[in-house]
C-alpha cells in the first residue's frame, strides 16, 4: 500500500478531484456498458408481445442514454487520467529531484544526465501504468464481470454466473503464479534499458569529442554492447509474457465455446429464449477482449507497482543528522585545515598528506602548485564535495562535515574553470544563483564580471545559451559564472582558476571587483597565473605545505 500513499500524497486538492472522478466514472462505466446488453435483451423479449412502436420508445431511449452515457464516462476517465498524470508527472519529478539532492556529491557524480532522466521517465511511466491500466485494464472489466455475473443469477442463469465466477478463479491464480517471475524480468529489463540509455546519453554529451578523436567506432561498439544485453533482457521477458497471454487467452477460448454451446444447445431446446440468447453471446464478446488482454494488464500494473516500489525506497530524501545546529554566522570565517590527507583510490600516493593550514577570516588567500599538487582537491573538500578524507576542515570551530549542504552552500560559493550553462536565456543562467534578483542586479552582476559585450553584440538578458554554452566563448562562460557570484552572499568564495580565460586586464579587474563588492568575505583564488597573485593578502605554496 506504500506506493498507493505515495502517490496520494503527490496529490493536491485539485488533482484528487481528479483522482476520485476517475474512480467515480470508472463505477458508471462499467455499469453502463453492462446495462446495455440487458436493455438490448428486453427489447427482444418484448417484441413477440407488443405490436405497436410506442411500447418501444422508452426502451429505446433507455438504450440510447446508456450508449451515450457509456461514452460520456470513457472521456470524462480519460480527462480525469490526463490532468491526474501531468499532476503526478509535476510532483513525482520536484520529490525525485530532492531526493536526489539530499544525497552527497559523491553520490551524484556517479549519475550523468541520461541516468537520472531515464529513471524519472520509468517512475512516470510507472504512475501512468497504475493510473489508466490500473482502472480501465482491470478494475473495469472486474466490475463488469461481477455485474454480469449478478444480472445471469438474478436473469435464472445460475450455471453461466458459475462458469465467470470460475473463469475468474483460475484466471487470477494463474497470473499471480506466472506473474512473480514476470516483475523480476521486468525490472531486470528495466536496469538494462536505463544502462543503455546512460551510455547514449553519455555519448551525445561528448559528441565533439568523438568527433575530434574520430572514435565512432569505439563509441558504437561500447554502445552496442549494452544493447546486447537489453536485447537479451527483452527476449526473457517477452517470452514469459507470451506464456501468460497464451494461457490467458487459452482459458478464455475455453469460456467462450463453453457458454456459445450452451446458449445454442438451450435455444434449440426451449430452455432459453432468443432474448436470453443475445444478452449471454452479448457478454461473451463483450469480455473475451479485455479479458483476454487483462492477464498482460495486471502483469503490467504488477510490475509497475513494484517497480515503483524500488524507485521510492531508493530515491527517498536522505535524512541526515549532524552533531550540532549550525546557521549561517554574522562573522567572518576562518578556514581551519588540520592533519588532511586524501587520495583517489586506495593503495595510490595520497594527493594531500597531513595538510595544515589556516586562511584567515576576511583574507584574499592565493594558492598556487604544481598540477596534481591537490589545489582543486582541496577546494573540493572545503566545499564538501569530497568528503571520504581524513584530518578534519574547520570553519571558524566548526567541522564542515557538521554544516549541512543547505547551510553550506549558502556559506560557500565555488566558481569552477569551466562551470555549468543551462540552455536557456542569459536571465535565466543569472536567476539560478537568486531567483529574486532583479534585471537590474543581473546586468549590475554583469558589469562587475566585465560583460558588456557577448559575441560582439550588447548584452541581453534575453539572448539564448546553447547547451553547455557553446554559443559563447570560455571566458565569457567563466564571466557568467563570475557574475553568479554578484548575485549571492557568500561567507567563503573559492575560485578556482576561475579568470583562466580572462585577459590580464579583466581578471585583474574582476578579482578587485570581487574583493571590494565582499569585504568581509574570505577569499581563496586557486590560479597558475603570477600576474594575479600579488593582489592577494597571503600566497600560499601547496606544494611546500603539503608534507606529501
Amino acid at each position: 500500500m506504500k506506493v498507493v500513499f505515495y502517490i496520494y500524497a503527490l496529490l493536491d486538492k485539485k488533482s484528487k478531484l481528479f483522482f476520485w472522478s476517475t474512480f467515480l466514472f470508472t463505477v458508471l462505466f462499467s455499469l453502463s456498458i453492462t446495462t446495455a446488453p440487458l436493455i438490448l435483451a428486453e427489447i427482444i423479449s418484448n417484441m413477440g408481445m407488443a405490436n405497436h412502436l410506442d411500447d418501444y420508445i422508452f426502451y429505446i431511449l433507455l438504450y440510447a442514454i446508456i450508449m451515450l452515457l457509456t461514452k460520456f464516462c470513457e472521456i470524462i476517465l480519460n480527462t480525469s487520467q490526463g490532468f491526474l498524470r501531468v499532476s503526478l508527472l509535476k510532483n513525482i519529478s520536484s520529490s525525485y529531484l530532492k531526493a536526489i539532492l539530499s544525497n552527497p556529491i559523491e553520490y551524484l557524480k556517479d549519475k550523468n544526465g541520461g541516468y537520472i532522466c531515464q529513471m524519472l521517465t520509468e517512475a512516470s511511466n510507472d504512475i501512468y501504468i497504475l493510473i489508466k491500466t490500473f482502472s480501465q485494464g482491470i478494475v473495469s472489466p472486474l466490475l463488469q464481470l461481477l455485474f454480469v455475473s449478478a444480472i445471469c443469477l438474478t436473469s435464472d442463469f445460475p450455471l453461466v454466473a458459475m462458469v465467470f465466477s470460475i473463469y475468474i478463479f483460475l484466471f487470477f491464480l494463474t497470473t499471480i503464479i506466472l506473474n512473480k517471475r514476470i516483475s523480476g524480468l521486468r525490472i531486470k529489463m528495466m536496469d538494462s534499458t536505463v544502462n543503455s540509455y546512460m551510455k547514449l546519453s553519455d555519448s551525445v554529451q561528448n559528441i565533439v569529442a568523438i568527433k575530434k578523436n574520430n572514435c565512432l567506432q569505439s563509441i558504437e561498439k561500447r554502445y552496442d554492447l549494452f544493447l546486447d544485453k537489453e536485447e537479451k533482457a527483452q527476449k526473457r521477458y517477452w517470452k514469459k509474457t507470451f506464456q501468460l497471454f497464451s494461457l490467458s487467452s487459452s482459458q478464455s477460448f475455453v469460456l467462450f465455446v463453453f457458454l456459445f454451446f450452451y446458449s445454442v444447445y438451450s435455444v434449440i431446446h426451449g430452455e432459453m429464449s432468443i432474448a436470453s440468447f443475445v444478452l449471454i453471446t452479448s457478454y461473451i464478446n463483450l469480455f473475451t477482449s479485455p479479458v483476454e488482454s487483462m492477464s498482460n494488464v495486471i502483469s503490467d500494473v504488477k510490475r509497475s507497482y513494484n517497480s515503483l516500489s524500488r524507485f521510492i525506497d531508493e530515491h527517498k530524501e536522505a535524512e541526515f543528522i549532524h552533531a550540532r545546529e549550525y546557521e549561517i554566522p554574522k562573522e567572518k570565517i576562518e578556514i581551519t585545515c588540520r592533519n588532511v590527507s586524501f587520495s583517489y583510490s586506495s593503495g595510490e600516493k595520497e594527493i594531500l598528506n597531513n595538510f595544515n593550514a589556516v586562511f584567515k577570516a576576511g583574507a584574499f588567500i592565493a594558492i598556487r602548485g604544481d598540477s596534481g599538487s591537490g589545489k582543486t582537491t582541496l577546494a573540493q573538500i572545503i566545499t564538501n564535495y569530497v568528503s571520504d578524507y581524513s584530518g578534519e576542515i574547520y570553519f571558524n570551530s566548526i567541522p564542515v562535515k557538521d554544516i549541512s549542504d543547505d547551510v553550506l552552500c549558502e556559506l560557500v560559493y565555488h566558481v569552477t574553470q569551466d562551470d555549468f550553462i543551462f540552455m536557456d536565456s542569459l536571465r535565466f543562467n543569472l536567476s539560478v544563483a537568486n531567483p529574486l534578483s532583479t534585471d537590474a542586479d543581473m546586468l549590475d552582476s554583469l558589469r562587475l564580471a566585465c560583460i558588456d559585450k557577448i559575441n560582439g553584440e550588447n548584452v541581453s538578458l534575453d539572448m539564448q545559451l546553447q547547451d553547455s554554452g557553446d554559443n559563447i566563448s570560455g571566458g565569457q562562460k567563466q564571466r557568467i559564472s563570475i557574475a553568479r557570484l554578484f548575485l549571492r552572499n557568500p561567507k567563503v568564495i573559492i575560485l578556482d582558476e576561475a579568470t583562466a580565460s580572462l585577459d590580464k586586464m579583466n581578471k585583474k579587474t574582476v578579482l578587485n571587483n570581487i574583493r571590494s563588492f565582499f569585504p568581509d568575505a574570505t577569499i581563496i583564488n586557486i590560479s597558475h597565473d603570477k600576474d594575479i597573485w600579488g593582489l592577494a593578502d597571503f600566497l600560499y605554496d601547496l606544494d611546500e605545505l603539503n608534507a606529501g
